[in-house]
């Protein structure tokens, strides 16, 4: 499958922690990915339900206030079934890999990530997932 061009490609990222959030954005900006970052899970959401087919990738954070990233996650997979996500988690014990594949996750990583680490997931997730 051939790479999709980072300019045409659109990530919805959401994460609460504004650090963690400013920073994957910055990096995924300067690899030329058109990125909307949100803080809150539920704004997140309700731009994904408006606008379904206009995002090529899902990072989302598993711990969070408002709706965590399982429950996101459900909703967003049953917008787009086909979308490819990331959930990230620094914290839960709760949650694990099985967990996310039960879902339909493709992708779970545990926190912290390294740059690179980071990077090359993304690819693989875009390269790999149907949109």
């Amino acid at each position: 499958m051939e790479l999709l061009m980072n300019k045409n490609t659109r990530i919805l990222l959401v994460d609460d922690d504004e650090a963690v959030l400013s920073f994957s954005e910055l990096v995924l900006n300067k690899l030329g990915y058109n990125v909307i970052a949100n803080s809150s899970s539920l704004e997140a959401l309700e731009l994904f339900k408006d606008l379904p087919s206009q995002f090529n990738l899902v990072i989302t954070d598993y711990n969070m206030p408002e709706m965590n990233g399982a429950d996101f996650c459900k909703e967003i997979l049953t917008i787009n079934p086909l979308i490819p996500i990331i959930m990230c988690s620094g914290f839960s014990s709760e949650f694990d890999r099985k967990d996310a594949l039960a879902l339909g996750i493709k992708w779970f990583v545990r926190k912290p990530l390294l740059k690179k680490d980071f990077v090359e997931l993304v690819e693989k997730a875009l390269n790999d997932g149907e949109t």
